[in-house]
């Protein structure tokens, strides 16, 4: 019988325990669910608008300002008829001003100067200035800005509110886009100081049952190349990202001051899908832009481009054979001479 009952107080031990644990559980998943409610509640809504109402956009940021207008279903730059708008941006907007919730609204503000709100540096106006936001300074406790549309209360906001309004010219710009090169053949490199040829073994069916993908042009000869060296090689091109649009609509002399005239070098891939052609400049003498032929729109590049492509020895992405190979026989090939 002793042993039977400690049994039994042994196992109602544990199932108290079991119990304990399970509330325990059950509790804090109860907290972090309210924590979690709290931390994403977007607060008390402060200004609201009909986003089908919204038919004009007036954005003074600094010393920019941009214009921006709906007729029928398309929005435009009223500044200039032909600046390529990122329509998505405008959405972007109008969908934020349609309710902008605040977590902190200050009812009666002594004084709009404290709040940087008496000069705003950022005002958006709607409709021909019948509903206008201003934005003063940037929280000093938070990543937040104070806020007003005028009413007389001021209220914080969060960044991603104030950053969808504090836009330039250049952030509005649709900018065109690099397609997804498959399938390359070829990849060259072409100008003055650059004369880089890259092939596919299908391109070259002597070297069609070869172990290697990529060949080289070295000399006049075609010479194997690291299959993953090569990948890396092309893919600052495949991958390229324009840092931003210099000119949206360059004319001869931009061209010539940006020295796509005559460019820097062209790169041009064949692949697949078509072929890719970018012209390379310099905006500065050191920094690079690029822009797609016979394009007005001119972008800023990474300089480090510029020197990938054309100082990139052959050495550097050969086999590691052929590599040996080169360094005994002492052979002084490089991508560009």
């Amino acid at each position: 019988m002793n042993r039977i009952n400690k049994l039994l107080i042994l196992g109602s031990v544990l199932l108290l325990a079991v119990i304990a644990l399970l509330f325990v559980k059950s509790k804090t998943a109860n907290d972090g669910n309210m924590a979690l409610q709290e931390e994403t509640s977007l607060g008390e809504s402060y200004f609201t608008v009909s986003q089908n109402e919204i038919s004009s956009v007036k954005i003074v940021n600094g010393m920019d300002t941009t214009n921006l207008a709906k007729s029928g279903e398309t929005w435009t730059n009223t500044d200039d008829v032909n600046f390529p708008l990122n329509v998505s941006m405008v959405e972007a907007m109008i969908t934020t001003a349609s309710d902008i919730k605040s977590e902190k609204i200050i009812d009666t503000p002594a004084d709009m100067s404290e709040y940087g709100l008496s000069a705003p540096g950022l005002t958006v106006s709607f409709n021909d200035g019948a509903y206008v936001l201003s934005f003063g300074n940037k929280s000093a406790m938070s990543e937040e800005y104070y806020m007003t549309s005028g009413d007389g209360r001021v209220c914080l906001v969060g960044s991603g509110v104030y950053n969808t309004f504090a836009v330039s010219w250049s952030d509005l710009v649709q900018m065109e886009e690099i397609p997804d090169m498959t399938g390359i053949k070829s990849f060259t490199v072409q100008g003055e100081n650059a004369d880089v040829e890259i092939l596919n073994k299908s391109e070259l069916p002597e070297f069609a049952d070869s172990t290697y993908d990529w060949y080289m042009k070295v000399d006049g000869e075609y010479k194997p190349l690291d299959s993953a060296k090569a990948t890396t090689f092309m893919s600052n091109v495949t991958d390229l990202k324009f840092l931003s649009c210099k000119d949206y609509y360059a004319d001869s002399l931009d061209l010539y001051n940006y020295k796509l005239d005559r460019p820097y070098f062209t790169i041009t891939v064949e692949y697949d899908g078509g072929t890719f052609a970018l012209d390379v400049g310099t905006l500065d003498g050191l920094s690079l832009c690029a822009r797609f032929p016979d394009s007005n729109m001119v972008y800023e590049i990474d300089n480090s481009l510029g020197v990938t492509l054309l100082y990139t020895p052959y050495e550097e992405m050969a086999p590691a054979e052929e590599s040996i190979s080169d360094n005994d026989t002492t052979s002084d090939n490089v991508v560009v001479q």
